[in-house]
């Protein structure tokens, strides 16, 4: 059983617990993304995956409850076998106490805690220094390109999403504006859309600005790369080594003046260029980050079978 936030808001995070269970089930592997409020499951993105209700479910001994890494110490599962899923090890100690007392409780002591699945190695490194004999393992976000297809028609326009640090993207096209860098382009920001707007969305643009961190594996850069967006901005830390891998300008999270200086000679580049470097870009995600490798991460997870992690 996987949690769902029953809001109707995107959020990466749950379209990804609905992909999980969409792959689990279709490798023969039972599972459902659990919501709280009946009837309710996301709309915003087409999914296949099961939907459970807290008020209907009897939990037997062989099931398994995946838990998030915002609760903290709020989540003690009370004898369920559980796994962690921890989507940003830098949320991992929200909700305990500063500084932390000795013996407060944390899942990843915990015995009825099988495992943590983490989408990068950055996060890995981070769990298992801490926590050094609890089993931490990577599965990737794998990126789809049938749902992320490749623009043919692109417009000189630059999208981004203002979720996270709004002020900086003020900040960043300010500058951008007054030097005149952003004379001729359009800017979008993708705010509230479903996936499949959003997927349009970045068909449409050429270039995406990356202005999330910090991340645990952050997954609308490499979206807006399968889509032939050129991608400048953070990595967030986690991703910081598949932007620069995959052809995008990674520019050091949270320093808003190296994005402006970074950002402006990629606008002025000229228009077949940037095509063909988002093309390319394109290419190296989708190989890198491949619904394939998701695919095999997470079977091995689920079955204990050795996992061959990727960088």
């Amino acid at each position: 059983y996987w949690p769902g936030a029953d809001h109707p808001i995107p959020s990466g995070g749950v379209k990804t617990h609905y992909q999980h269970v969409e792959i689990l089930n279709s490798l023969s592997i039972p599972a459902s993304v659990l919501h709280v409020k009946p009837k309710f499951r996301c709309a915003w993105f087409n999914s296949s995956a099961p939907v459970a209700y807290i008020t209907d479910v009897i939990f037997r001994p062989e099931d398994i409850i995946v838990i998030n890494e915002i609760q903290g110490p709020m989540q003690a599962i009370k004898g369920l076998q559980a796994v962690v899923f921890n989507q940003n090890c830098h949320y991992t100690f929200r909700n305990y106490p500063v500084p932390t007392p000795p013996g407060t409780y944390t899942p990843y002591t915990d015995p009825n805690v099988i495992g943590t699945m983490v989408l990068s190695p950055y996060c890995a490194r981070a769990l298992r220094s801490t926590f050094p004999g609890h089993p931490v393992h990577v599965v990737p976000h794998g990126i789809d390109p049938v749902r992320f297809p490749l623009g043919e028609y692109k417009r000189k326009q630059i999208a981004y999403m203002p979720r996270k640090h709004p002020d900086e993207a003020q900040q960043v096209f300010g500058y951008l504006r007054y030097r005149g860098a952003l004379d001729g382009w359009d800017v979008v920001a993708i705010d509230g859309l479903t996936e499949a707007q959003t997927a349009q969305t970045l068909r449409d643009s050429m270039v995406f600005f990356a202005l999330g961190y910090p991340e645990g594996g952050t997954l609308p850069p490499f979206e807006a790369m399968a889509s032939g967006c050129v991608v400048v901005g953070y990595g967030g830390f986690s991703s910081d080594h598949w932007i620069k891998e995959f052809g995008g300008v990674l520019v050091p999270s949270a320093n808003t003046m190296a994005f402006v200086d970074m950002a402006e000679p990629v606008l002025r580049w000229p228009i077949d260029k940037l095509v063909a470097w988002g093309k390319d870009s394109r290419r190296l995600v989708l190989e890198g980050l491949s619904m394939a490798k998701e695919r095999e991460a997470l079977l091995a997870f689920w079955t204990q079978k050795p996992i061959v992690e990727i960088d």
